[in-house]
């Protein structure tokens, strides 16, 4: 189920900022594509940033576990391609399965 935020409650850019980053900090969206897709790629670069591979897999695992490696792999390395990371793309189509 999509999370519901009332346009009143984001009076200024933190108010919305953080309601983007509740939103994707949720649990794993299966039902909306477009959802699904911030959500991959934001877990991708905020485990990245706070250790790497090894904690996105950590983390992530059951979500991971629930469609699969790699659908989860071959999903994360489009995504990440159609914002233009496609070097990142590039590492986790080679080692992702691997990691």
């Amino acid at each position: 189920m999509k999370p519901k935020i009332k346009k009143a409650d984001l009076s200024n850019h933190v108010d919305i900022w953080n309601a983007v980053i509740n939103v994707l900090s949720g649990d794993f969206p299966e039902d909306d594509e477009i959802y699904k897709e911030a959500f991959m790629v934001y877990n991708y670069f905020s485990e990245m940033d706070s250790g790497g591979h090894e904690s996105l897999f950590n983390w992530g695992w059951e979500d991971i576990q629930e469609q699969g490696i790699s659908k989860y792999i071959s999903d994360l390395t489009a995504n990440l391609e159609k914002i233009g990371a496609n070097r990142y793309g590039r590492i986790m189509s080679a080692y992702g399965e691997e990691m």
